[in-house]
């Protein structure tokens, strides 16, 4: 008797859009982010660490220690698919693999 195998492949995705506001120093203009490029480097202002690159710098600014307004996260701002279908879809891609596992153990 040979033994046969199956996958079960949902080829159904889900992408979203989410947005944070993240605003600049007000004392001294650099950005809220840092940058780990040569253009940030040589023209100050400018938040350059190449470690981490593209992370918030904070509350306070790391150029001239002046405290910054709070980033505001937007939230999901736009998707493929309402998140509640996308639930239903990854209970359902559950219950499928269970099932095989029942049926084969």
């Amino acid at each position: 008797m040979t033994e046969q195998q199956a996958n079960v492949v949902l080829g159904i995705t889900r992408k979203s859009l989410e947005g944070v506001v993240i605003h600049a120093c007000p004392n001294c203009q650099a950005p809220g982010v840092y940058k780990a490029d040569q253009r940030t480097l040589d023209n100050w202002p400018g938040c350059w660490n190449p470690v981490q690159c593209n992370q918030p710098v904070g509350d306070t600014c790391p150029n001239c220690g002046a405290t910054r307004k709070r980033d505001k996260n937007l939230g999901e701002l736009t998707s493929s698919m309402p998140r509640w279908v996308w639930n239903l879809v990854l209970a359902f891609k559950w219950c499928l693999i269970k099932a095989k596992g029942v049926k084969h153990g």
